[in-house]
């Protein structure tokens, strides 16, 4: 059965954005001594790699939302779970989510100062 490209409906977080502008006051003080020109500009501009801006836009879903998208994904002709999975790192079948933390949030929520070696 050939199916039309028009007839295919996409969930919303399959689009999303490489860049981020984060306003002064939603910056850390990590991101204050990093990016110093916040102080003309009033912030920066934040860069995501791929697969990281493509978690954040699944993660920021709400349950429903990323329910009723993941149905709509597995819906796709040819949709292949692990090749998804190679592709944005999300596992479509996890109910985890994955949390970014700074160092310094690390350490507050540890309780200790550490840091991080290969």
């Amino acid at each position: 059965m050939d199916v039309k490209r028009e007839n295919i409906v996409f969930p919303d977080f399959l689009y999303f954005n490489l860049t981020e502008w984060i306003y002064e006051n939603d910056m850390t003080e990590e991101e204050k001594k990093a990016e110093e020109s916040y102080k003309t500009t009033w912030g920066y501009l934040k860069s995501y790699g791929y697969k990281e801006a493509f978690q954040k836009s699944y993660n920021n879903l709400s349950d429903k939302e990323r329910k009723e998208q993941t149905e709509q994904l597995k819906a796709l002709p040819n949709f292949d779970k692990n090749m998804f999975f190679e592709i944005s790192w999300i596992d479509i079948e996890s109910k985890k989510e994955v949390k970014e933390y700074t160092i310094k949030e690390l350490q507050e929520k540890l309780g200790e100062e550490f840091k991080i070696v290969k």
